[in-house]
């Protein structure tokens, strides 16, 4: 791997990465993430260590941990990509010195599309769960489809043979009876109330 000529700074880096966004070479926003990475790690550094590029470059892991130690409130994964991106610059600018007409920086990859998978819709629902009446079955012959309304906006909608008997749709009443919290075993022993009591609610 090529060394930085050791009269080069890190600032000298930064500028290098901005020149080559200003020409298009690379995106201003790496450029900038890059030298921001660059400038803060130079804060841990003591006043007689070297600001230069390759000093940064041979001590890079150290330094980045006594960055890390010094800024505890910053996320765990800061540092790491601080990390990433002051080597790419680093390495880069070697590169260049190295070979400054036939530096190209590394094509990357484009991120795949993440693919959003649609959940299908259900049905759409009305009046407190009631499905339109486009979304029922046609009724079947022989039975009679109709809707009770039970009052504050509720109904049921149901579906019987026509021919049923006040005994079976007594079995049916004591049946639905189970559903409601209040039921308990002693209910189906309760007299049902007269026919002209059970009528639809507004």
């Amino acid at each position: 791997m090529p060394t930085i000529d050791n009269t080069k700074t890190v600032e000298d880096v930064c500028s290098w990465h901005q020149m080559k966004a200003e020409r298009g070479e690379l995106s201003t926003n790496t450029a900038r993430l890059r030298a921001t990475a660059l400038r803060m790690l130079l804060a841990p550094l003591a006043d007689d260590e070297p600001k230069t590029a390759e000093y940064m470059r041979a001590n890079l892991d150290p330094i980045v941990r006594r960055w890390a130690t010094l800024n505890p409130h910053y996320k765990a994964d800061t540092a790491t990509t601080y990390l990433s991106r002051a080597k790419a610059a680093l390495d880069d600018y070697a590169r260049w010195q190295e070979n400054p007409t036939g530096f190209k920086f590394a094509e990357h990859a484009p991120r795949p599309k993440k693919t959003t998978v649609k959940t299908p819709e259900p049905p759409a629902v009305a009046n407190n769960g009631v499905i339109p009446d486009a979304e029922w079955e046609p009724t079947p012959s022989g039975t009679i489809a109709n809707t009770f309304r039970i009052g504050q906006g509720r109904e049921i909608r149901f579906t019987i043979p026509e021919d049923l008997t006040i005994a079976e749709i007594a079995r049916i009443a004591a049946h639905l009876a189970t559903y409601s919290p209040e039921w308990s075993p002693g209910f189906s022993q309760t007299p049902m109330p007269p026919a002209t009591a059970i009528v639809p609610a507004d």
